[in-house]
């Protein structure tokens, strides 16, 4: 579909896919950030808000696709936002995609900038997990719940898709 772009927007209608942006969409309240926007889908899908991205090219086209959103180019470890500006700040499926030291950094960082704080990874700590979903070449290490704790605070709250296929977490920010 778009060279460069991440993958196309037909994946969230795979049944696991759609039930974790459901589960977000239930859980996302007021004005909404999302990390790692790619090119706009689950942000729209959402409600619309800010989108966050790393890559300029993907956020061009986010913002041609969905223009009553804002697109911002940009790294989630020190953001331009104030503090508490958001009540909803998503990372789906995204943390698994940089080392796990700058995972623990943008959660810092959307602790400082959210309100609350939803985050969706493969579930590593699932007993004969999808290797597609977790093990994806492009994935830097494997999520579990002991390792999202430790990256987080024990004071999250973890739910598993109905497969358990993925984790969703919620965390209130002080």
């Amino acid at each position: 579909l778009l060279s460069g772009a991440g993958h196309p927007d037909s994946i969230y209608r795979i049944p696991i896919q759609k039930e974790r942006i459901d589960w977000l969409k239930k859980n996302v309240t007021g004005n909404i950030l999302e990390i790692g926007c790619a090119t706009g889908y689950i942000l729209n899908y959402c409600g619309g808000g800010t989108g966050l991205d790393i890559d300029k090219y993907r956020i061009e086209i986010a913002q041609k696709k969905y223009p009553k959103s804002r697109f911002i180019a940009g790294d989630a470890t020190k953001m331009p936002f104030r503090s508490k500006e958001f009540d909803t700040v998503m990372i789906p499926e995204i943390l698994e995609h940089v080392p796990y030291e700058v995972a623990a950094k943008i959660i810092k960082e959307c602790e400082r900038v959210a309100k609350k704080l939803l985050v969706t990874v493969p579930n590593a700590g699932k007993n004969n997990y999808d290797k597609d979903l977790v093990e994806n070449p492009e994935h830097l290490w494997f999520p579990t719940k002991e390792k999202m704790e430790r990256m987080m605070g024990k004071e999250i709250k973890v739910y598993t898709s109905s497969k358990e296929d993925f984790l969703f977490i919620i965390k209130e920010c002080k």
